[in-house]
């Protein structure tokens, strides 16, 4: 059993989501047991709440894996395929084994011990070997992890997005994980589509902004130093206070003086200049909207304020910034950071935040990822007052042909009322309620906005009795971020420059592996149209083309490149994930991908010469 577990170990280094020091502390699962089917072979047993469940079949448990294989044994090129429940390995293998060479399977063993305890007992080595495998398992950030790379793995227009498995038995033994597994996948095709609307918009601000950000992060700081500072302070049962800039700030704006000392105030940037206004102070700021007026920092930049910042935050504004500067971005940009820019030599993770949309879910989300256990919303009303669908001081931006764009919903007011909002609002207040959901019993949310969309799952209270209920020990919150890490020491400072000083010869070379993959595309699709689908010359183009299609996996300079002019590429990558397309015209928009993926490393060549003259 030692040897069979040494044996998973070391094939799992480089192929599961996991914390290999952690799988080694674990405990194995008391309540796991090995039974035998009726030919002999191993079953996974586990006790819960007084029962024994057997994880296969006790009468034949590879034919039981099989069965759950067969009906999922018509994939669509490029659809991916998530499995609840790792279980033996039986039924990911023969589910791994109908799986086309783009297919990925994405595998969650919710149990850590469990995991230990398999790993005693079954041999994965196979399966870890397969290059379109995943696994996650249980660590701290299962969810956080979970949603990247749901998000990472989904096309937002592909008529398959994600296939979900679950193995017997896990959704009863982990119904709660298994279930919000399941709100995350499913709200994920919202955020995506969202998400996508988002980025065509933003998406050439999106890449100058991170060019332009990426040597002021050499000398700055992140969210994992700030997520350590807070860790090593005593923060449980000490409030957040995020202040938005919905239209009733206006009215409680004052109240959050009492607060002064007593929790976090973090401060979205639409909502700075009324806090200016009223000469209410906070502890440090948030701001990820590429195209952010700059108007709005234009005050703080003089104050030398503390700032989170999406790497893509508005370039003008990071790089005048006089505070600390905190920065992290959502799931793709922590590839560009850790694999594009830095190829994999930074010493510690890039922690990214799983957005909503706005500033205020981005700066919700990162309160949990500093390890808030109570937050308090004030100024997040997510519908109109009046025609206002921000604070007074804010709506000086908004013209009202921008409002009108926005379309109109109808959703119900905190005192009861039918309030007026819009779509994106809309989605913004889906997303908190399903926030609130999926942590239950984890998090506690106040309302304290006094106004504005009602929010199921939070508890509604006015901020001044917020206050007096939840904000009881003083805590020196300045010092904490002040004295916070920077992300880089001296040395660590010079190789991660010195390897940006690659990135130019590093893109030129993968632009010839570009025009290669695209030859490719364009001479299989001959041989299809001229029905040359054997031999040597078939063989050896397509495995060129294979090698294309895992450059998502393989090809560190992936993210940067594929991420740069998104609305070009997804028009070709939709053709490519569309099932009803014939294998000729799949092919064809293959060539053409790796087309704009060549003009995008042109494009990203010259923001470097540009901006990295003196880097």
């Amino acid at each position: 059993m030692a040897d069979l577990y040494q044996k998973n170990l070391k094939a799992a280094e480089k192929k599961v989501i996991f914390s290999q020091k952690k799988v080694e502390e674990c405990e194995l699962a008391p309540y796991a047991s090995i039974a035998e089917d009726g030919k002999g072979q191993k079953v996974l047993c586990l006790e819960h709440e007084g029962y024994t469940y057997a994880m296969s079949s006790l009468i034949d448990a590879d034919m039981s894996s099989e069965c759950l294989a067969e009906r999922n044994n018509d994939p669509h090129m490029f659809e991916n395929y998530c499995l609840f429940g790792l279980g033996d390995g039986r039924a990911a293998e023969k589910i791994m084994d109908n799986l086309l060479d783009n297919n990925i399977l994405f595998a969650i063993e919710p149990d850590i011990e469990v995991f230990k305890f398999n790993m005693q007992h079954f041999d994965y080595t196979r399966l870890f070997k397969k290059e379109n495998f995943i696994l996650l398992t249980d660590i701290e950030e299962i969810y956080e992890e979970f949603s990247n790379v749901i998000f990472n793995l989904t096309n937002a227009s592909s008529e398959y997005p994600i296939r979900l498995i679950i193995s017997p038995g896990y959704d009863v033994i982990y119904s709660e994980i298994c279930r919000k597994c399941i709100d995350i996948m499913n709200f994920n095709k919202t955020e995506q589509a969202s998400s996508r609307v988002t980025i065509e918009r933003m998406n050439s601000a999106i890449n100058e902004n991170n060019i332009v950000s990426l040597p002021i992060y050499l000398r700055s700081s992140d969210l994992f130093c700030l997520k350590k500072a807070f860790e090593e302070n005593d923060i449980e049962d000490v409030p957040a206070i995020i202040v938005a800039a919905g239209p009733s700030l206006d009215e409680n704006i004052e109240d959050l003086r009492k607060a002064w000392g007593k929790a976090l105030i973090i401060a979205v940037d639409s909502a700075f200049r009324t806090l200016d206004s009223h000469g209410v102070d906070y502890n440090i700021g948030i701001t990820i909207d590429p195209k952010k007026p700059f108007s709005i920092f234009e005050k703080e930049l003089a104050k030398g304020k503390p700032l989170i910042s999406g790497l893509s935050g508005n370039r003008e504004a990071v790089a005048q910034w006089k505070g600390r500067l905190f920065f992290t971005g959502n799931g793709q940009v922590k590839s560009i950071v850790e694999n594009s820019f830095f190829s994999g030599k930074n010493k510690h993770p890039f922690i990214p935040i799983n957005s909503g949309g706005s500033v205020a879910t981005d700066a919700f989300y990162t309160l949990m990822v500093l390890g808030f256990k109570k937050i308090i919303l004030v100024g997040q009303d997510l519908a109109y007052k009046g025609d206002l669908g921000h604070t007074s001081e804010y709506a000086l931006e908004e013209s009202k042909s921008y409002l009108d764009k926005r379309g109109t919903a109808l959703v119900e007011g905190w005192n009861g009322d039918i309030l007026r909002t819009d779509d994106q609002m809309k989605y913004y207040l889906k997303w908190f309620e399903k926030m609130f959901m999926a942590y239950k019993g984890q998090l506690e949310v106040i309302d304290a906005t006094e106004g504005g969309a009602k929010k199921e799952g939070a508890r509604q209270m006015t901020l001044a009795a917020a206050i007096d209920e939840y904000c009881k020990r003083e805590i020196d919150f300045d010092r904490i971020i002040e004295e916070c890490d920077y992300a880089f020491d001296d040395d660590e400072r010079k190789e991660m420059t010195k390897e940006l000083s690659t990135i130019e010869q590093k893109l030129i070379d993968y632009r010839g592996r570009l025009l290669g993959y695209k030859e490719a595309n364009l001479k299989l699709k001959k041989l299809f149209e001229e029905g040359k689908t054997e031999g040597s010359a078939f063989k050896n183009t397509y495995k060129q083309v294979k090698k294309a299609n895992a450059m998502g996996q393989k090809e560190k300079l992936y993210p940067l490149v594929s991420s740069y002019d998104q609305k070009q590429s997804w028009k070709f990558a939709d053709v490519v994930a569309d099932p009803n397309k014939s294998i000729e015209e799949v092919l064809f928009a293959g060539s053409e991908l790796m087309g704009v993926y060549i003009s995008n490393i042109d494009e990203i060549i010259k923001l470097i010469k540009k901006y990295w003259k003196d880097l």
